[in-house]
């Protein structure tokens, strides 16, 4: 049989081991959440599983009844107020002290007066009826010195000495209480829509985002040439597109003179056998000048 130094020895082993382990556990947890989320289909996926479990969990809502202390069998109850008064009244059984069920006087109709339960003696419940899914834990002191933890649940309807008691949630729904899913399936689905709106949203956004920018880009940079013949007078500029609008003309062409030359603006036109002088006059074969 081991020691108890050696015991002591392979659980501190066993301990180092298993925080160890899940160390490891949670580096990797984290590790495999940072790759889904870095990765278009990780985060689809992920995405879809959160939508469609976020549904599942809201459509869980249902009423869950009540619980009664007197089904079947008598129980002995015993109360007790608290001294100055907290506006409750701290019913228990004598066989689970571990329960105590909780009478908030001002959820009641007829309205509770805490002094009926100053007698525990003269108590004679006939019924009381509890939620079970609403509780709260709570330390009783025993004479100054010992306490205890309780669990404690609220009474929606009890009967005492005849006069039966009840909460407005009782009366309205006297078959169980409604647990709602809904509020935490719509969180939990709208992270689910959040992470497709991310993994599909975005890159869509990107994509019209460089269109435009390569658009404006391309426009900002194209010139236009502005004449094919820079010394032909009156030469309209090219539009885009390359059509010449309406309004605007073609300069008045020159008619082709005898030898096909076309005479440029301001010159004159050659005569047959003549020739141009630098002075402007025009000079026959016989040396004679005369005037254009």
């Amino acid at each position: 049989m081991p020691d108890t130094s050696t015991q002591g020895a392979i659980v501190a082993i066993v301990v180092i081991l298993a925080i160890l382990g899940l160390i490891f556990l949670r580096r990797l947890l984290i590790h495999f959440f940072i790759y889904l989320l870095a990765n278009h289909a990780g985060r689809t996926a992920l995405g879809v599983l959160l939508c469609i479990g976020g549904l599942i969990f809201g459509l869980t809502s249902n009423v869950v009844a009540y619980q009664s202390l007197f089904q079947g069998s008598d129980v002995a109850l015993t109360a007790h107020v608290n001294t100055p008064d907290d506006g409750n009244v701290y019913i228990e059984t004598v066989d689970n002290l571990a329960a105590v069920y909780i009478i908030h006087d001002a959820d009641f109709s007829p309205p509770v007066d805490a002094s009926m339960f100053q007698n525990s003696f003269s108590l004679n419940f006939n019924s009381l009826v509890y939620d079970s899914t609403n509780t709260q834990q709570m330390t009783e002191q025993f004479l100054g010195s010992f306490a205890s933890d309780d669990t404690g649940y609220t009474v929606k309807q009890f009967s005492l000495n005849g006069t039966t008691f009840a909460t407005a949630d009782y009366q309205a729904n006297p078959t169980g209480a409604f647990q709602n899913h809904w509020l935490a399936g719509a969180g939990i689905a709208g992270a689910g829509f959040l992470l497709l709106l991310i993994s599909f949203g975005i890159p869509w956004l990107s994509k019209r985002w460089e269109t435009a920018a390569s658009a404006q880009t391309s426009s900002v940079g194209q010139s236009w040439p502005t004449s094919a013949f820079p010394g032909t007078p009156n030469m309209p500029t090219p539009q885009p597109g390359g059509i010449m609008p309406a309004s605007m003309s073609m300069p008045t062409q020159f008619t082709p003179q005898p030898g096909g030359i076309m005479p440029m603006p301001t010159q004159f036109t050659p005569q047959p056998g003549g020739i141009i002088p630098a002075d402007g006059l025009k000079q026959d074969v016989n040396g004679r000048d005369e005037q254009r």
